[in-house]
């Protein structure tokens, strides 16, 4: 199970749609604090983050995940639209274990799902 957190449905339903090619089973949250909560109840093999989102910023939400015993195993590709040069940097410092840029491409994408997953 792998668990989108997106508040932009056509990005989160490009990632159900590569995810579903490859048989993967999602899980969708529009914000950081329901993503949080999804993941408490289900317990998802990765998550897949934005950072741009209401209610609670992706930022955050991960910080919280890796600080929370239960959640911390999880892994999480963070993906934004928005990167700046020192992002890398400051979400290694959040947690988060791979780094996508918006648009996503395809294969890079499903090469890192993969990569968690195997």
């Amino acid at each position: 199970m792998i668990l989108i957190v997106d508040d932009n449905e056509l990005s989160a339903k490009l990632f159900r749609d590569l995810l579903g090619t490859q048989g993967y089973e999602t899980l969708h949250a529009g914000d950081g604090a329901q993503g949080l909560a999804l993941a408490w109840s289900h317990r998802p093999g990765l998550i897949i983050m934005d950072l741009e989102l209401p209610v609670m910023c992706g930022r955050e939400a991960m910080g919280r995940a890796k600080q929370d015993s239960e959640l911390r195993s999880i892994p999480i590709i963070a993906v934004t639209a928005f990167a700046a040069d020192d992002e890398m940097e400051t979400l290694n410092q959040t947690g988060c274990d791979a780094y996508l840029e918006k648009p996503i491409r395809a294969a890079p994408f499903l090469a890192t799902v993969r990569r968690f997953l195997a």
